[in-house]
């Protein structure tokens, strides 16, 4: 579609070739990155205190609690987490919750990339995959625990 043989210099590098290299180098330098800002010693607030609280009661009852919440998705991928995990502070799960929602949103670097794959040449995907991990919002986001990287991922 976009393919042009003159101006695609950049496929003929030669570590380039090779997406899955390039793909996890891109996953560790994401993961470094968002490492880099991940502040293990502050609590969660706001939405995620609701997604943790929510969570905990559903590892903790084994089923889904009686009170209602309007978006329950999230909190029930996290109970299994929860459910197989057992920490003593309350802390440490929400640690948990946050690595949880990096690692999703390092995640989402692939599906990016094959979405990128399928309107412009494996280079420029790469590039996309790239800028899709380095992006402040998205590394924001996912260092909040809450459930923007799943939603992004699905």
């Amino acid at each position: 579609m976009f393919r042009n043989n003159n101006s695609l210099k950049l496929e003929k590098l030669g570590f380039l070739q090779n997406s899955v290299v390039m793909l996890t180098l891109i996953c560790l330098f994401g993961l470094s990155l968002r490492m880099y800002f991940f502040a293990p010693d502050i609590p969660l607030t706001l939405d995620a205190l609701g997604y943790f609280w929510y969570a905990n009661d559903m590892s903790i009852l084994g089923h889904i609690p009686n009170y209602s919440a309007s978006n329950n998705g999230w909190p029930v991928f996290l109970s299994v987490f929860f459910s197989i995990f057992h920490f003593d502070n309350p802390l440490q799960y929400m640690i948990l919750q946050k690595s949880v929602s990096v690692s999703l949103s390092v995640l989402t670097v692939i599906p990016i990339y094959l979405l990128c794959t399928r309107f412009f040449p494996k280079s420029y995907s790469i590039l996309g995959s790239l800028f899709f991990v380095i992006e402040p919002h998205i590394i924001q986001n996912s260092l909040f625990g809450i459930t923007e990287p799943l939603s992004i991922l699905l």
